[in-house]
């Protein structure tokens, strides 16, 4: 009697192909945007069906390709995608922990958890491929139906897994219509300019450093006053840049875009500057962080509107989300490469208005080069007032340049290193020293007002992913040319204690604009060293990319910012609730000391 031959499996084989697909390029980014949704400029429903439908694509041309194989070795080869996608799916689901991809940092792993990570992997490939091998011995049908219902049953339970939590966690409908643009970027106005650079998460530490290893800065900053002894009142960037230019405290009670909408239109601050003849640019790498109501006095600003699907860079779009995709599901050996931020997901998966022939460039390199070939830097009659404000990367973790703003090898190896980041501050400052060249040729730098802060200084270690008791201090950036200064003497360092709530009235007195008392602070020069001064500061934790922000704890300084001993716990928390997303108050059971007790 001839043996029976061995038939193909064409339902096992797009079963697990599609399982492997399904969960690393459909189920593990589109959870992350649902668990985030306020935090991304698209709405979910317009991307979920896109990414689905790039899943399942990629599932089926996997399948032709495995089919093309004999029947007993498609069989087999089923069992790699099939373990492939079981190992995703466990890392995901129990590997993990908290992880903060949002923000853009890199995870600090040891090998010993690296090399473990590699072989749970290994033992689950290998125990599915061994599996697979002796069970097709004994019975293939059997095989098949393994094969199938697994795939099937752990599509079908993450798909309930989404389905229920878009149903119970929605999704916010609100989008930001609000587009800056880099309409006259680098447009200043004849007599008076304040100029505010704020660079993002450059820290105190990072400032001493960089003077110690390029004591030749101070030079090139002659008449300039460092403070050393700020606070932001913010720990994050939301919401420390939209508090930056209105003076509303978050208490995370509210969604991201009701506070940015609250803090503007309850703000005085740049409606006294534009009635005082003030020309305002906004220049973020963010816009959801200003709101639409402020476009009245705003001139770079327009409308946009998030929520439309063909608005939407669709490569760009997919290669973000892919990168979500595979930093959550790969093993945590290859996770950093996959690295992403989502502000600059929000940023650059949209295609911007036609008016304009490029983006704004918030990485400081891109930032100078605009300056320097693009975009030349010019003079204009048409006001007398202006106020620029540039969010750039600063020393953001993913600042990968070094002190000439080129690429830095070790940028990777070195991201956490106090030497890194010093040495990628002075390129920042390479970046200053240009403008402020550009500006001296034009005749405009004496009469200029120039801020370069941070939206706030280190706001995590590794403790601080998941507690909220700081174990550094915080201390933005704060340095500050005054309109005619005196050039000739050097850099002055002032230990006065000054704050973020301080730069509102530097800024309405340097324009010449009624002082609005917006942040409750006087003007930095106003204080003085030993003034007693209490300063409040807003600092909040992640728990993991999914759980978002578990609270936000209020710190008092009372002495100089820069001794972690005078910070002290006031006691007073705010569950975040800028998200329906957010954890329950069952989950700050688990973490009593979030309540100061």
């Amino acid at each position: 009697m001839m043996k029976k031959q061995n038939r193909r499996s064409p339902g096992t084989i797009l079963s697990c192909c599609l399982f492997l697909t399904l969960t690393v390029a459909f189920f593990s980014p589109m959870e992350v945007v649902l668990m985030n949704a306020e935090e991304f400029n698209f709405p979910f429903e317009n991307v979920w069906w896109f990414q689905l439908g790039i899943a399942l694509a990629a599932g089926l041309l996997l399948s032709l390709v495995l089919l093309a194989l004999p029947p007993r070795a498609g069989r087999i080869a089923a069992a790699v995608p099939l373990g492939l996608g079981l190992a995703a799916y466990v890392q995901a689901m129990f590997l993990n922990g908290a992880m903060v991809s949002l923000t853009g940092a890199r995870m600090k792993l040891t090998d010993g958890k690296r090399t473990g990570n590699l072989v749970i992997w290994a033992l689950i490939l290998l125990a599915v491929l061994i599996g697979t091998v002796l069970l097709q011995r004994k019975n293939r049908k059997r095989t098949d139906l393994v094969m199938r219902g697994l795939s099937l049953a752990l599509i079908a339970v993450q798909s309930a897994a989404m389905v229920s939590q878009a149903l119970t966690g929605g999704t916010p409908e609100k989008k930001p219509e609000q587009y800056l643009s880099v309409e006259g970027e680098f447009e200043l106005a004849r007599d008076t300019n304040v100029i505010e650079f704020v660079l993002d998460t450059a820290d105190g530490t990072f400032v001493r450093r960089m003077l110690e290893l390029f004591p030749e800065l101070s030079d090139s900053l002659a008449g300039w006053v460092y403070y050393p002894n700020a606070t932001s009142t913010h720990s994050r960037t939301y919401p420390s840049i939209p508090y930056m230019l209105t003076g509303e405290i978050c208490h995370m009670d509210v969604p991201v875009s009701d506070y940015v909408d609250r803090a503007f239109e309850n703000s005085s601050f740049l409606k006294g500057l534009y009635e005082k003849g003030t020309d305002i640019r906004i220049f973020t790498w963010n816009p959801a962080l200003v709101s639409a109501s402020a476009g009245d006095y705003i001139a770079n600003s327009s409308g946009y509107r998030y929520s439309r699907f063909e608005n939407l860079n669709l490569p760009k779009l997919e290669e973000n989300l892919m990168h979500i995709a595979l930093y959550k599901s790969l093993p945590y050996q290859f996770k950093n490469s996959f690295q992403y931020n989502i502000v600059l997901i929000n940023y650059n998966s949209f295609r911007m208005s036609e008016a304009f022939n490029r983006d704004f460039s918030y990485m400081d390199p891109s930032f100078r080069n605009d300056l320097m070939i693009y975009d030349p830097m010019t003079v204009t009659d048409g006001y007398s007032r202006a106020y620029r404000f540039y969010h750039l990367f600063g020393t953001h973790p993913g600042a990968d340049w070094d002190e000439n703003l080129e690429g830095a090898e070790d940028a990777e190896e070195a991201a956490w290193d106090l030497d890194f980041r010093a040495r990628a501050l002075r390129g920042s400052f390479r970046m200053i020293e240009e403008y402020i060249g550009c500006m001296k040729e034009l005749g405009l730098y004496d009469r200029a007002t120039i801020i370069v802060t941070a939206d706030h200084g280190i706001s995590d270690d590794e403790d601080m992913v998941t507690n909220l008791d700081r174990k550094t201090v915080s201390c933005p950036i704060m340095m500050v040319k005054y309109a005619q200064c005196d050039q000739s003497r050097p850099m002055q360092v002032d230990y006065s204690p000054v704050a973020h709530e301080d730069i509102f009235a530097t800024v309405e007195e340097a324009l010449g604009a009624p002082v609005s008392g917006t942040g409750s602070g006087r003007a930095l020069n106003e204080y003085t060293k030993d003034e007693p001064r209490d300063r409040f500061y807003y600092h909040s934790a992640f728990r993991s990319d999914e759980e978002g922000e578990i609270a936000l704890r209020e710190y008092l300084i009372d002495g100089d910012a820069e001794e972690l001993s005078n910070w002290h716990i006031t006691g007073n928390w705010w569950p975040v609730l800028y998200s329906e997303n957010t954890v329950s108050d069952e989950k700050f059971e688990e973490l009593p000391e979030a309540k100061g007790i």
